[in-house]
């Protein structure tokens, strides 16, 4: 009797040992827009001021883009979070302002952003 259950305890150790064994899975390729994406998101943050503003013209304007999807509007004063797709920052203020889509570009130091329909800015990194 204590054979047969040595083996039948030695049958469950193997079974659960095999059970516990899993082939990995394979990581998912990343796509060059991925990187891109992930990239420019990375240069994305931190505190961008007004750039290349004529004197007397300088509104105070700043960004604040911060690495958890949250920011700041200098310029309104509102908080706000935000995503990028596609070089597209969609911003979307807090306090009811609503949502805003900006163009965007990193050269650098330079970020610019365009608005639909209106004219280009552009902020130097802080």
């Amino acid at each position: 009797m204590k054979r047969l259950f040595s083996i039948i305890l030695i049958c469950i150790l193997c079974a659960v040992c095999l059970c516990g064994c899993k082939d990995k899975e394979p990581e998912p390729e990343t796509t060059q827009e991925q990187t891109t994406k992930k990239e420019n998101d990375s240069a994305l943050f931190g505190t961008w001021e007004e750039y290349d503003i004529p004197d007397g013209q300088e509104l105070g304007d700043y960004w604040v883009f911060n690495s958890d999807g949250t920011g700041k509007w200098g310029l309104m004063d509102v908080a706000f979070t935000f995503s990028t797709e596609s070089g597209v920052i969609t911003v979307d203020c807090d306090e009811g302002w609503g949502e805003y889509k900006f163009h965007y570009s990193i050269d650098g130091n330079i970020l610019t952003m365009q608005e639909e329909g209106n004219s280009a800015n552009q902020y130097q990194k802080r």
